[in-house]
C-alpha cells in the first residue's frame, strides 16, 4: 500500500490473535511504507493505516471485519444520538447489508443500540418493486432491519412506485426534508470488482454531476439497468463514509485505489470530501484477501 512518505508504523497483536496472520501483515508493512493508527477494538489480527484515500483497516477475515464494523457503527450511533437525537445512516446494497448485520445483529450487541432513533435512507436501488429478491430495501430489511425492530417509518427506501426520473426526484426532496444539512452521519458503501460505488459506475457520466444530490440511471452496465443512486455531492457531504470490501476479485482494483502512483479512474477514487470542499471521514475495512495487492 502505497501510504504518505514515512515509516513511523507500529505493529499489534492483541490477545488471542493469529501470529501467522501478524506476520504477513507486518510483512506488507515492511515492504510498504505506511504510517500505522494503531489496532482496532475487536479480535483477532489487524493492520491499519492511511492513504490518499482515507483510513484503511484490514482484518483477517470477513468476520473479523463484521465485529469491528460492528464497534464502529455503534460507536457513531451512539456519538451522533447523544449530539442531535438522531442517526441518520445510508446503505447501499450487495454483499454490504449482511457484512454489517453479521455482528450488528447479534443480540448482546444489538441491545447496545437505539434503533429507534436511526432513520434509514439507501445508498443506491434498483428500480423495482419494494418487495422483489433484488431490492436493497429488501435485503437490508430482512438481515437486519426487521431483526432489532428498526420502525417502519424511520426507513425511507425510495418511491420506486412513481416514474425513474420523479423517483430520483422525489427521494432527494425527502433527504433534504429529513437529512439536517443533508450531511448524513454515516453512509456505508461497497465496491464493485470494477471500482463502482453506489450506482456511480467507470465513465458514467453521472461522476461528474454538481448538483443534484440524487439522480436516476437508466444504462447501468449490471443488471437492472435503471437505478437510483447518491451522487458524488451527497456522498461526500456526510460525516462518516466507510467502504466494506471483501474477497479477492477486488484486490487487482483496491491495489491502485490506494496507491499513490496509479492513475486509474476508479469511480471510488472521487469519493474525496475535501474535493467538495467537505471535511468528512472516509474509511476503509477490507479482509485480507481483498488487501492481498495493497
Amino acid at each position: 500500500m502505497h501510504f504518505p512518505t514515512g515509516r513511523n508504523f507500529e505493529y499489534m497483536e492483541e490477545p488471542g490473535s493469529c501470529p501467522i496472520v501478524g506476520v504477513f501483515f507486518l510483512v506488507i508493512l515492511l515492504f510498504a511504507p505506511a504510517q500505522v493508527l494503531g489496532s482496532g477494538t475487536g479480535g483477532g489480527c489487524e493492520m491499519a493505516g492511511q492513504s490518499g484515500y482515507g483510513a484503511v483497516s484490514v482484518h483477517p477475515d470477513a468476520r473479523a471485519l463484521s465485529e469491528e464494523l460492528a464497534v464502529y457503527v455503534t460507536r457513531l450511533s451512539r456519538e451522533a444520538i447523544a449530539d442531535h437525537g438522531s442517526f441518520t445512516v445510508a446503505f447501499s446494497g450487495g454483499s454490504l447489508p449482511n457484512l454489517v448485520a453479521g455482528s450488528l445483529g447479534d443480540p448482546a450487541v444489538a441491545a447496545e443500540v437505539e434503533w429507534d432513533k436511526w432513520v434509514v435512507f439507501f445508498a443506491d436501488e434498483r428500480f423495482v418493486p419494494l418487495d422483489d429478491e433484488q431490492s436493497n430495501y429488501q435485503l437490508c430489511n430482512k438481515v437486519l432491519f426487521a431483526k432489532v425492530g428498526v420502525a417502519a417509518g424511520n426507513i425511507h427506501p425510495a418511491p420506486v412506485d412513481l416514474p425513474l426520473a420523479d423517483c430520483a426526484t422525489k427521494y432527494e426532496a425527502t433527504i433534504r426534508s429529513l437529512v439536517p444539512e443533508q450531511r448524513f452521519d454515516l453512509i456505508l458503501l461497497g465496491m464493485g470488482p470494477d471500482g463502482h460505488t453506489a450506482s456511480l459506475f467507470p465513465g458514467h457520466a453521472l461522476l461528474g454531476e454538481k448538483k443534484a444530490l440524487v439522480s436516476h440511471i437508466f444504462d447501468s452496465p449490471k443488471e437492472p439497468p435503471q437505478r437510483i443512486t447518491f451522487t458524488l455531492p451527497l456522498i461526500c457531504r456526510a460525516k462518516h463514509v466507510a467502504f466494506v470490501v471483501t474477497g479477492a476479485s477486488k484486490a487487482e482494483v483496491l491495489g491502485h485505489v490506494h496507491s499513490a502512483g496509479s492513475s486509474v479512474d476508479y469511480p471510488v477514487r472521487h469519493v474525496r470530501p475535501s474535493d467538495f470542499g467537505e471535511s468528512g471521514e472516509v474509511a476503509w475495512f477490507l479482509d485480507a484477501p481483498a488487501a492481498a495487492k495493497l
